[in-house]
C-alpha cells in the first residue's frame, strides 16, 4: 500500500523518501511528502507539530534522552536517597 502526502487535501502517494527532517530531528515518526513544493506550501501549518513536540520533550524533563547517559549513573532523578548513594 503507498504512502499518501501529509499534506492537508494532497492525496498523491509519496513516490520518494521526502521526509520532514525536523520530525525526523524531534524523533517523531517520519512525515512524507509528495514533492518538495507540496511541503513548502504547507510547512507554515506542519511546523506546529514540531512546536507540540518540543513542549511535550520539555514537560518529560529529564526522562526524554536520544541517547544514553554517559556517567553510568542510570537511576530515576526522584529515586530515594539509598539509591542515589549506592550507585558509583
Amino acid at each position: 500500500m503507498a504512502t499518501i502526502c501529509s499534506s492537508p487535501g494532497c492525496d498523491k502517494p509519496v513516490m520518494t523518501n521526502l521526509a520532514c527532517p525536523k520530525c525526523m530531528q524531534l524523533g517523531l515518526p517520519p512525515t512524507y511528502f509528495c514533492t518538495q513544493d507540496c511541503f513548502k506550501k504547507n510547512y507554515g501549518g506542519h511546523k506546529q507539530v514540531h512546536s507540540l513536540a518540543k513542549q511535550i520533550i520539555a514537560a518529560q524533563g529529564a526522562q526524554h534522552r536520544k541517547t544514553p547517559p554517559r556517567d553510568g549513573v542510570s537511576c530515576a532523578l526522584d529515586a530515594a536517597q539509598e539509591e542515589k548513594l549506592s550507585l558509583p
